[in-house]
């Protein structure tokens, strides 16, 4: 069982508050440095930075990508998941609690998180049910890789690796048709599908045309979704311990396999042709786009999982002492290598993929998880020894795809304390909650609901952001939460430490100014499409001839964008809903300024009281406008700085839901 923090432990720096020395309640704490690094590693470098983040990089100007990306990681992830790490460690509950804690009126933030990790997780394990009817499919890997296991669809069927393996052999630009090597003409470009794309298509999606058709029930993926959740559970199962013996797993075998895959693909003929076109041909028009820049963005939201209250709430069973911004830093490190180096890896393939057909690397290049599932297991074929690296390859995107449920459990169980005596059935009904809600994507219009699932979370994920980052800076006060780093960290020491520290100079400015304008404006931009994007539409048009699709109809975008809408609100409108919830039932109790103080059971509330008797009093500007300030109300109650209370033992954890 893992250890218990000493209510009395002292901090090694000295603490502003003294009240910092008593934890909240009894919780668990990890066992060590190391299982809390690798889990957060395992949660934040996942699947979007393996299958999505090459593609995203391709629509978005190739290598000039890697700018806009690095500087969100810098200026807008790697602080706003320093924030977290700090608001967990120092509040030690999740999410929902945490903001209430510091102002009853951001508590809707935290419950959108939770509800944020349960739809992206909800698509993510779908994804992940598509790899393991791959891996259970390895033993047939001609049947995904030739036309052997083509069956109906064999006439319009072909593939890299029976061009490859064709006798007399093919010249390069030929492809091996009906028997023939052959030069496609425009008629067979409009109805051929590659081996990997029939698999795909016709038996893993049952794939329909459009969003409105629902399409064929595919029961073997609902089975494998069903597996996928009670792995899920089951990961879940025992807190923070299991998932720490787990992240031993999932954090680090991704990196080896990677690292296998990536020696491999640059000893393959034609992989320094892809490489070139990933790092050194930089179409540089785009970084004035700001599409580029909205894409950046929600991609280090997206890779970081910041904004999802997954890492707040690990961070939340760590000691107070715990030096959270050498781990932030660690984490956004790991995931930018992961991006790029994930990033070679795959284009290296690209390239030897191009250099077969005698095309250009664009031309082979597919968006979505069709790179993942069409292209790299086509280009795998051709390797010896295919059904080793199609294994590792999607061993390791199985890996990267199973955590992500820990944020609704721990909101659930810290928000009503009772719930923590009945773990098993909570989770059990969470990931029977998730299996339900992914059963429409095993419809054959699934690859369409999933495509809209990762377009419009992406936009809410962006909102929540943004929420957290103007809560804790401008309505809990900037002021406020500097002497709580403080109180853990102590004051910075040194010139670098003064500017760069734990509680320096750059991270405050970046929170008060950089980081909010930052995502001010990618939400701005969130509302205007991609019409002026010539890739994407380029792209667009060719996923439509790889896939023998007819064009969408009109119906069918605006439904897509209806229920992308209607999905990306039902998340973000949990931030005013609870906000105003708490305003009315703190009105109804008699003190509607309540509602915008500190509570009773904040880590700072006695030293808040304190220097609010002393005139002392830190507010926000929020505070100050609106003349509701932390204090005016407690600091006449004589026995304020004698309170003590618990999340269990305080009425205010009864919020509204």
């Amino acid at each position: 069982m893992a250890a218990e923090t000493p209510p009395d432990a002292a901090p090694k720096t000295a603490p502003r508050d003294v009240e910092i020395q008593s934890q909240i309640g009894q919780r668990q704490n990890w066992d060590n440095h190391r299982a809390f690094l690798l889990t957060c590693i395992g949660y934040a470098v996942g699947l979007g930075n393996v299958w999505r983040f090459p593609y995203l990089a391709y629509e978005n100007g190739g290598a000039a990508f890697l700018f806009p990306y690095i500087c969100c990681n810098i200026l807008f992830g790697m602080p706003l998941l320093y924030m977290e790490f700090s608001l967990g460690q120092y509040i030690q509950t999740c999410p929902s609690v945490n903001f209430y804690k510091m102002k009853p009126i951001l508590q809707g933030v935290g419950w959108a998180m939770a509800a944020i990790s349960f739809l992206i997780g909800g698509y993510y394990i779908m994804i992940v049910a598509w790899i393991g009817r791959y891996l259970a499919a390895l033993y047939r890997i001609d049947d995904w890789t030739t036309c052997k296991g083509a069956g109906k669809y064999k006439d319009i069927c072909y593939s890299v690796a029976d061009t490859a393996n064709a006798d007399p052999p093919c010249s390069k630009g030929q492809n091996y048709y009906h028997g023939n090597c052959t030069v496609f003409g425009d008629d067979e470009r409009r109805v051929a599908l590659t081996a990997s794309q029939i698999f795909l298509k016709y038996e893993v999606q049952l794939r329909t045309d459009s969003f409105t058709d629902l399409g064929e029930f595919s029961y073997e993926n609902a089975a494998s979704l069903f597996v996928m959740w009670l792995i899920v559970g089951i990961v879940l199962y025992k807190g923070i311990e299991s998932i720490g013996w787990a992240a031993h797993v999932t954090a680090t075998l991704p990196y080896f396999i990677i690292g296998v895959l990536f020696l491999r693909g640059v000893t393959l003929e034609g992989a320094g042709k892809g490489i070139q076109f990933y790092l050194l041909q930089p179409r540089m028009e785009y970084i004035a786009n700001p599409q580029t820049w909205k894409a950046a963005l929600a991609q280090a939201c997206y890779s970081l999982s910041v904004g999802m209250g997954g890492l707040q709430s690990m961070a939340s069973y760590n000691d107070r002492r715990h030096n959270a911004l050498r781990d932030a830093a660690f984490v956004a490190g790991a995931d930018i290598f992961m991006s790029i180096f994930g990033g070679v890896a795959v284009y290296s393939v690209l390239g030897h993929l191009a250099t077969i057909k005698n095309q250009d690397v664009d031309a082979v290049v597919e968006s979505g998880v069709t790179l993942a599932f069409v292209t790299y297991p086509e280009a795998i074929s051709t390797m010896p020894g295919a059904t080793i690296w199609a294994g590792l390859f999607f061993l390791m995107l199985f890996l990267l795809g199973i955590i992500y449920m820990e944020t609704v459990a721990t909101t659930i169980q810290d928000q009503w304390p009772v719930m923590k005596k009945h773990r098993t059935p909570m989770l059990v009904a969470i990931c029977i909650c998730g299996w339900l809600s992914g059963l429409i994507m095993c419809f054959g219009a699934g690859v369409h609901w999933l495509e809209v699932w990762d377009t419009y979370t992406g936009m809410a994920l962006t909102f929540i952001c943004f929420s957290e980052i103007v809560g804790v800076s401008y309505l809990y006060g900037w002021q406020n939460f500097r002497h709580d780093l403080e109180s853990m960290f102590g004051q910075p020491s040194g010139t670098l430490g003064k500017y760069f520290g734990q509680t320096g100079y750059y991270f405050f400015m970046d929170w008060l100014a950089i980081a909010p304008v930052m995502g001010l404006l990618m939400i701005i931009f969130s509302f205007t499409g991609d019409f002026d994007n010539p890739i994407i539409l380029a792209k667009a048009a060719e996923k439509e001839r790889l896939f023998g699709s007819q064009a969408e109809s009109e119906t069918d975008i605006w439904a897509k964008r209806g229920f992308g809408i209607a999905m990306a609100i039902l998340v973000v409108c949990w931030i005013p809903l609870v906000g105003v919830c708490n305003i009315i039932r703190k009105s109804q109790s008699g003190d509607i300024g309540d509602a915008f103080r500190p509570q009773e059971n904040h880590p700072s509330y006695k030293r808040l009281v304190k220097e609010a008797e002393a005139g002392l009093e830190t507010s926000s500007f929020f505070d100050n406008m609106f003349n509701v300030g932390f204090g005016r109300a407690d600091a006449s109650t004589p026995d304020a700085t004698n309170t003590t209370s618990t999340p269990e033992s305080a009425s205010s954890m009864s919020a509204v839901v």
